[in-house]
């Protein structure tokens, strides 16, 4: 009986810490380098799947003598890969503040 009450309390407290963290994340206004970060993150994201993809297809267009054919095709697919993720972790960053505050109206 007495593992109950102290599981409750742990979970109460849990609870009410996430609570918290939610309320400071959805009041608290990004600061200059938090929206820098983010920039510095997103830019990132794009820029090394598609610099990737340039040094991989210019190694092949080397070895293989193809004009520049694999590094034109390979930076398109490390550019589209790098939007995607973006976008997919946009979409699930938007989906999170939705649900938090559908939450808090309810």
């Amino acid at each position: 009986m007495d593992d109950n009450k102290e599981r409750g309390k742990f979970l109460r407290a849990v609870g009410n810490k996430a609570r918290r963290i939610m309320r400071l994340k959805r009041t608290k206004e990004m600061s200059l380098w938090g929206g820098l970060s983010q920039m510095g993150l997103v830019g990132w994201s794009i820029a090394a799947p598609s610099l990737l993809g340039l040094f991989l297809g210019w190694l092949i267009d080397k070895r293989l003598d193809g004009g520049n054919r694999a590094t034109l095709s390979l930076f398109i697919v490390g550019l589209g890969f790098g939007c995607f993720s973006v976008l997919s972790w946009a979409c699930r960053e938007y989906k999170e503040m939705d649900e938090n505050e559908k939450g808090t109206h309810e």
